[in-house]
């Protein structure tokens, strides 16, 4: 009874542990965009309307731009991968979602060091500041590991999900998150996402996570987009919203994984249609 018990412990183990990259996406979201409602940073403009005063035209050109560089992101990705040029999108993932990370750790240092004036504080943002800082030129001078790489991208995304998500208005959100959703299930109908997982283990690029002789690979794009669900929740309903948000997102992931054979699957559909949820129920606070 106890070997039979311990078998079925392992087992689930094993299919859990690749909830570990998205604990850690929703998490940093849930500190950052506590943090940033704390010292009370203005939102970046990452869409062309910051307000929806005119309601459908706003929501319309925000959700069009986003979706619409989203969309050239992952068809540029996927040429280059298609062209085995590896190297150079890591290096684009790293320098990009780095400067991003760098640029956010600077607007909230700055509200930090408003509220707490402090050496301590001055000496700590700066020994972060640096870290991002080298980290990023290592990263682009490739001589990390790939499990100090897989750690990178893992924080980078979920950071780069993070500011996003605090700078796009709700409906757009909203609606952002649902085309997303869309457009991956149609990209994983269309073979595209297969044609990427196809492709040689050392030439995909996503968050590995591995527990004994079993590894599952997150997206990006998916590690990114949960991040900004959370985040945006945070900002804009507060903390018991977006815990609800990041446990459904969580719940959504293993649906996924349950659900899925020995072909790809779409990653945000299930877990971003759960996570919503909450966003949704509270609308009404902002009619």
């Amino acid at each position: 009874m106890v070997d039979k018990v311990s078998r079925d412990l392992s087992f689930k183990l094993k299919h859990l542990t690749f909830l570990l990259p998205v604990f850690v996406a929703v998490l940093i979201a849930l500190g950052i965009s506590q943090l940033s409602v704390s010292v009370e940073v203005s939102p970046a403009v990452t869409v062309p309307f910051l307000l929806e005063e005119n309601g459908i035209k706003e929501v319309f050109i925000n959700v069009t731009f986003f979706v619409g560089v989203a969309l050239l992101n992952a068809l540029l990705s996927r040429f280059i991968l298609a062209k085995g040029w590896v190297s150079l999108l890591e290096k684009i993932f790293g320098f990009s979602g780095g400067v991003l990370t760098l640029f956010f750790a600077g607007v909230l240092s700055t509200g930090i060091l408003q509220l707490w004036r402090s050496l301590f504080s001055f000496v700590v943002i700066y020994m972060l500041i640096f870290l991002i800082g080298i980290s990023i030129a290592l990263l682009i001078a490739n001589v990390f590991s790939e499990e100090m790489k897989n750690m990178l991208f893992l924080i980078y995304g979920s950071v780069t999900g993070c500011f996003l998500g605090v700078g796009i208005p709700v409906f757009s959100m909203i609606l952002i998150l649902i085309s997303l959703c869309v457009i991956d299930a149609l990209f994983v109908e269309s073979g595209l996402i297969k044609s990427i997982t196809d492709l040689p283990y050392e030439e995909r690029i996503s968050v590995k996570v591995r527990y004994s002789t079993i590894e599952y690979e997150i997206g990006l794009g998916d590690i990114l987009y949960y991040s900004m669900l959370t985040s945006h929740s945070m900002i804009n309903f507060g903390a018991s919203t977006a815990i609800y948000s990041a446990l459904l997102i969580l719940a959504g992931c293993i649906l996924t994984v349950a659900c899925t054979t020995r072909n790809a699957i779409a990653g945000l559909p299930i877990p971003i249609g759960l996570g919503v949820i909450p966003m949704i129920l509270q609308l009404d606070l902002l009619l």
